[in-house]
């Protein structure tokens, strides 16, 4: 935990942004889980806070793992995870968290049950509220949640 903790400072520095400073934010951090592990060392991702969207990338291989501006929604090699990453983005810019926890469950419980889904991407999901008395939600979503979404 320490070391994630240390991460997230370390991608806060880099683009800039200060946390005491803000009201609200959404983090969002994908990473691969295939094996053989496609782009395993790569970790993308968006912060969105004050009406601010800011994407990254970073790589373990660096020696000191530079953290990079990355077109976080705009970028995607694979159809399914630019499908996901859309869904994401409207649902958070539409307010609609409820919704994602939703689907986060019923994505488990599918996934949880079906060793077949096979899912190669996860999305963390990072949700800070001071306003509402300092709500911290974490959300994880593989990227079968497309499924879910396509089958209603």
């Amino acid at each position: 935990m320490n070391i994630d903790a240390e991460r997230i400072s370390r991608i806060f520095s880099a683009l800039n942004i200060n946390l005491s400073e803000l009201d609200s934010l959404i983090f969002i951090h994908q990473r691969s889980k295939r094996i053989p592990f496609d782009d395993i060392y790569m970790n993308k991702g968006v912060i969105i806070a004050n009406n601010n969207i800011n994407g990254f990338i970073y790589d373990y291989r660096k020696g000191n793992v530079k953290i990079e501006s990355y077109d976080y929604f705009d970028s995607s090699k694979n159809d399914t995870i630019a499908h996901a990453k859309k869904i994401i983005k409207n649902l958070i810019l539409s307010g609609k968290i409820d919704y994602l926890d939703s689907i986060a469950k019923v994505d488990k419980k599918m996934f949880d049950s079906s060793r077949k889904l096979n899912s190669g991407t996860e999305f963390e999901i990072l949700i800070y509220n001071k306003k509402k008395e300092k709500e911290l939600r974490r959300i994880y979503l593989q990227e079968t949640f497309v499924r879910v979404i396509n089958k209603n």
